[in-house]
């Protein structure tokens, strides 16, 4: 567990895996946050309540905070969600940096993450913290749209249509 002092607040959150004692909640959250468990990842179908993540708790332990998922592919670790419900305190920040030292630990060369072309924040916010634009997967939304999953919204964050993945890979070597 690592304990985070968030940013303007004098409130103290821990970090830690998710856990089997967390994984209800986890995956509840990720059900409530993204409408269903299955992602499409580079073509892979992942049950996102299934995978490797981290959480943070409220001070009750009732509410979730903060929640990253991640998986492995070959040398490259993959975010598969990010989501904090208190956004500028560093909660997102934190939970990157433990999937960073999490994926240098397992021998990770890379840490991956896609995001659709609407989300302007999470944009600029990788990119930030050390993320390269790497891609461009025109149409793939659009795609997973039609032939998985028909919840994906037409129109997005800022009122922009939802069309295309980003690309984002940071460097751990």
């Amino acid at each position: 567990m690592t304990a985070l002092l968030l940013e303007g607040l004098s409130v103290i959150v821990t970090i830690e895996p998710i856990s089997e004692t967390t994984r209800e909640l986890a995956s509840a959250y990720i059900i409530k946050k993204w409408l269903t468990a299955q992602m499409l990842i580079r073509d892979e179908i992942i049950d996102c309540t299934a995978i490797d993540g981290f959480i943070v708790l409220d001070e009750s332990r009732e509410n979730v905070v903060g929640l990253i998922t991640y998986i492995y592919r070959d040398t490259a670790c993959e975010i598969v969600t990010l989501n904090s419900e208190r956004p500028r305190t560093g909660i997102g920040t934190a939970l990157i940096e433990k999937v960073k030292q999490t994926a240098i630990a397992f021998g990770c060369k890379t840490l991956r993450l896609l995001t659709s072309n609407d989300n302007l924040n999470a944009i600029g916010f990788y990119q930030k913290r050390g993320f390269e634009l790497v891609g461009l997967r025109l149409g793939a939304i659009d795609w997973e749209r039609e032939s998985l999953n028909p919840q994906i919204p037409v129109i997005g964050h800022n009122g922009i249509p939802i069309h295309h993945e980003i690309d984002f890979s940071l460097n751990l070597e």
